[in-house]
């Protein structure tokens, strides 16, 4: 189990580790630009999560992240796709108090909230993050649904 602590909050720990800035012109110029390849495999680390479990997460073909790999960068697509899912999963952590490991198995865990669906089938979608975002905001205020 791995809990982080950057001033106070275990959301900004995981924004800084993977190099990311959470908001603001700087997090602007790096989606528009593409985020660079290594942010991938420090979700990797920092979510604990395999390449392949990784990439079926943010529904990104392997012929997709071969290319990606080979360039040094994602489109402004994909790292405004990877943004998101790192504030989702960010979130989820937060959840559970920083536990990497819970969050990742509340996300395989299928949720009454989710239609009996499993959190990790919801990420390939705005609509879906956002889902997932209201349930686990949800959760938070203690709101049944």
């Amino acid at each position: 189990m791995r809990h982080w602590v950057f001033d106070g909050s275990t959301e900004d720990a995981f924004w800084a580790r993977l190099g990311i800035p959470a908001q603001g012109e700087a997090l602007l110029a790096l989606i528009r630009s593409g985020f660079p390849f290594c942010v991938f495999e420090r979700l990797g680390e920092v979510f604990q999560l395999t390449p392949r479990q990784l990439r079926e997460r943010l529904s990104m073909p392997s012929s997709t992240l071969r290319r990606r790999r080979q360039s040094g960068h994602f489109t402004p697509g994909e790292s405004d796709q990877i943004f998101q899912f790192v504030q989702v999963f960010s979130h989820v952590c937060e959840l559970w108090g920083g536990d990497v490991a819970h969050a990742n198995e509340w996300m395989d865990t299928p949720q009454y909230g989710l239609g009996g669906r499993c959190p990790n089938e919801l990420l390939g979608t705005a609509v879906e993050r956002n889902l997932l975002l209201t349930l686990v905001g949800q959760i938070e205020h203690g709101v049944l649904s």
